[in-house]
């Protein structure tokens, strides 16, 4: 007999949707299709037409999966983010949404604010505390924050978060001892408390525990052993500091590097986001731009200290035009991404602010592959190949484009 993909939404829906079978259900549903393609037609004609709430949702729940499962974060976002014209305002009272979108800035690294993702996690698991999916994200938020963030935020949430993080990591295994990838989180942030002994030994139990009859085993294994090359890494680092008294930022600028000035009135200026690996690079051209009396900000000279993206934030929202200059380094930048996610999700808000309206603007420096979501995110804005062009030639177009951020024969500094 023909499968009816609606009765089996039906039968998912009435489980209700922050208990764990109701997500458990509908993974199976999406990865025992071997037609993906035909699923995703399936599961969007339910979305756009179903008469029955909850069936629509369970289909828009199911799409979230399936993109996340093949790894195709463009219709990902389409779908659920607010800024492309998803179901987030459609959807985002509904009692799962939130840990859905949770797990879609994880997958994507798109949360700008460390505190607002930790804090709805964390409600999460306190009000699902049954649901291991969602005592487990919330694991898995704090640890990823450790990884990717600088030094001081990692500091900061080992004060406030480690514990907490570790607690549900556990209880996560509890109710669900035979979930591999629970075992690896609570590996991750048994490493960034220091503990890489028993880290590793949860690592292994990781790796021994998945099934090897899934169909995205390799990629689930290559990511263990990542975490296990990780948790190796951040153990001989702390040895190194502890024997030196040597610190390791990766996010630092040189200090040979010689820092620009910055604009820091209230005119309007361009916000400059960058790697920090291309510092030398971008303040040649910041310089330049400067010279021609464009008022530019970066974020050249702020200390990293708890109040680093804060300042950030106030920068980006009081810019006229926002300037990301591209480079391999620049799309594996996690500081970057955020930023640009920041300025054009708060891009309704930017349109009035100083004389002209908010102008994205991805400059390459050198040739550059969008990743990450970048591609997409840049799509429908101007894009400049500086690699392709003189110094001169490149800072006349960014003057001319921007007019609005250029000093009126005044010579005030910056």
């Amino acid at each position: 007999m023909e499968r009816s993909i609606i009765e089996e939404l039906d039968k998912i829906a009435k489980y209700g949707e922050d208990k764990r079978e109701y997500e458990l259900e509908l993974t199976m549903l999406v990865r025992g299709e071997k037609d993906w393609a035909s699923l995703e037609r399936e599961l969007t004609d339910i979305l756009n037409s179903s008469s029955d709430e909850d069936v629509r949702y369970v289909a828009f729940y199911g799409l979230n999966i399936l993109y996340r499962n093949i790894r195709n974060y463009d219709k990902l976002m389409r779908l659920i983010d607010k800024t492309y014209g998803g179901f987030y305002q459609k959807y985002k009272n509904r009692k799962s949404f939130d840990h859905l979108y949770a797990l879609y800035e994880l997958d994507y690294e798109t949360w700008y604010n460390y505190d607002d993702i930790v804090g709805r996690t964390y409600n999460d698991a306190l009000r699902f505390a049954d649901n291991a999916g969602y005592v487990h994200t919330f694991a898995d938020v704090f640890a990823t924050i450790c990884e990717k963030g600088g030094l001081e935020e990692k500091r900061k949430f080992l004060d406030d978060w480690a514990d907490k993080a570790l607690f549900m990591a556990e209880k996560a295994i509890e109710l669900d001892g035979d979930y591999a990838k629970y075992y690896c989180t609570k590996a991750r942030i048994l490493s960034v408390k220091g503990d890489h002994g028993g880290a590793k030994q949860n690592i292994i139990k990781a790796i021994a525990l998945e099934d090897s009859s899934r169909a995205d085993y390799p990629l689930r294994l290559s990511k263990y052993q990542y975490y296990k090359l990780l948790i190796e890494s951040n153990e001989r680092f702390e040895r190194l500091e502890k024997y030196t008294g040597f610190k390791i930022d990766e996010n630092a600028i040189p200090n040979n590097i010689e820092r620009v000035s910055i604009y820091d009135g209230d005119e309007p200026y361009v916000f400059v986001s960058y790697a920090h690996k291309d510092a030398e690079k971008v303040y040649g051209l910041i310089r330049l731009l400067q010279d021609k009396g464009l008022r530019v900000w970066c974020d050249c000279g702020i200390e990293c200290k708890s109040e680093f993206a804060a300042r950030i934030e106030n920068r980006i929202e009081k810019a006229s035009a926002f300037i990301l200059m591209l480079s391999p380094a620049a799309t594996c930048s996690q500081w970057v991404r955020r930023e640009l996610s920041y300025a054009i999700n708060k891009h309704d808000n930017l349109c009035g602010v100083g004389n002209g309206s908010f102008i994205p603007t991805g400059v390459q420096i050198s040739p550059t592959e969008l990743l990450n979501g970048m591609k997409l995110q840049l799509h429908p804005y101007n894009q400049i190949m500086q690699y392709t062009m003189s110094d001169e030639d490149f800072a006349n177009k960014i003057v001319n484009d921007h007019k609005e951020c250029v000093k009126n024969n005044d010579r005030r500094g910056y």
